[in-house]
């Protein structure tokens, strides 16, 4: 098991990945050589705002900023009980002596902050947690989109190509999928959702589009009997994994997906 920096977060981080450098940063940033690079994220929760029954949702790629504990996103896509707007996402974040990281993430089109703790791998530098503002109970996760302090590359359709495993949970409406997907790197996609909807059991296959922004955050639409169905997200892990929201039409969003070559 990785050694992971944490109090309040809690997660399990598989040892073994060693595509990250550990070079240290001179940096006047407190949190430098926990959080740097491009990193995918991916939040999944219920929304507490009033007692409504609609879930929380957020994914898409987040830049860390080492030098100033500055985030910068500008393709985050998601919201609260369930809204669905792709914006621009601002932040910060500093280093907590417990050696957990607090991050303040600001969407364009919200106040005040979202706040997240969360605790860092020192092996492979993926970070989980959970929001401590009050406005949901969601959790956090982050992985590298690329080496640690590396840029990131120029995407295309072909830097998501592959089968995944898929796990998607939707904890407001209690519904779970396996899903099995299959992307081309030509913008389409094809798989199996073996599904619980509570406690409804199925297995349905299923067809689509994908497209992907040159910053690795993806968009996509399912066909058929899935077409009320669009999905936003991200690639991080060097293209070996994939994180994206469902939204469905007259609902908003509904589940959040990590998936795993």
């Amino acid at each position: 098991m990785a050694h992971i920096r944490r109090v309040i977060a809690c997660g399990f981080l598989a040892a073994g990945a060693t595509w990250f450098s550990t070079e240290a940063v001179a940096s006047t940033c407190s949190a430098a050589n926990y959080l740097s690079g491009t990193y995918g994220l991916l939040v999944g929760g219920n929304s507490l705002a009033n007692n409504a029954p609609g879930g929380k949702y957020l994914a898409g790629a987040l830049a860390f900023d080492s030098t100033s504990c500055t985030i910068y996103g500008a393709n985050i896509t998601g919201g609260n009980n369930g809204a669905s707007t792709t914006q621009t996402v601002t932040g910060t974040y500093a280093l907590n002596t417990d050696g957990t990281v607090t991050i303040f993430l600001y969407p364009a089109d919200q106040s005040p902050a979202q706040v997240y703790i969360v605790g860092v791998s020192m092996t492979n530098w993926e970070a989980v947690g959970i929001e401590t503002d009050g406005s949901a109970a969601a959790t956090i996760d982050l992985t590298p989109q690329v080496w640690l302090r590396q840029p990131s590359p120029i995407y295309t359709n072909g830097s998501l190509v592959g089968r995944f495993a898929v796990v998607c949970n939707g904890l407001a409406s209690y519904k779970n999928d396996l899903n099995y997907v299959y992307f081309n790197g030509q913008g389409k996609l094809a798989g199996r959702n073996p599904y619980d909807y509570d406690g409804s059991i199925g297995d349905l296959p299923y067809n689509g589009s994908y497209s992907v922004a040159s910053d690795g955050t993806i968009s996509g639409v399912l066909f058929a009997n899935y077409s009320e169905y669009t999905f936003h997200g991200v690639i991080d892990a060097k293209g070996a994994e994939v994180k994206y929201i469902y939204n469905r039409a007259g609902f908003g969003n509904i589940v959040s997906c990590h998936g795993q070559k």
